[in-house]
C-alpha cells in the first residue's frame, strides 16, 4: 500500500504529498499541512491510499485527527 495526502487549497487547487510507507507517516504529514492551511478559505486535507493492485481509496480525516493536541 502507498499512502498519500491530498491538500485542497481555496476549494479548487489540489496538491499531492507522498508516497509514504505507512499510515502513521501519512497522518503526521497531514497534521503538519493542516496546521498551515486556512479552513475558512476552503482549505482541506484528505487521505489517498493506493493498493499494490492500483485500487485507489480516498477520504477525509475524521474530526479531531488533525488537531494540534493530537500531534505525536
Amino acid at each position: 500500500m502507498k499512502f498519500y495526502v491530498l491538500v485542497l487549497s481555496g476549494g479548487v487547487e489540489i496538491e499531492k504529498s507522498g508516497p509514504f510507507t505507512d499510515a502513521g507517516l501519512q497522518l503526521a504529514e497531514a497534521k503538519r499541512l493542516w496546521s498551515e492551511l486556512d479552513p475558512m478559505k476552503g482549505d482541506n486535507v484528505f487521505w489517498l491510499d493506493v493498493s499494490s493492485t492500483d485500487v485507489v481509496f480516498v477520504g477525509a480525516f475524521v474530526e479531531g485527527q488533525l488537531d494540534e493536541e493530537n500531534v505525536g
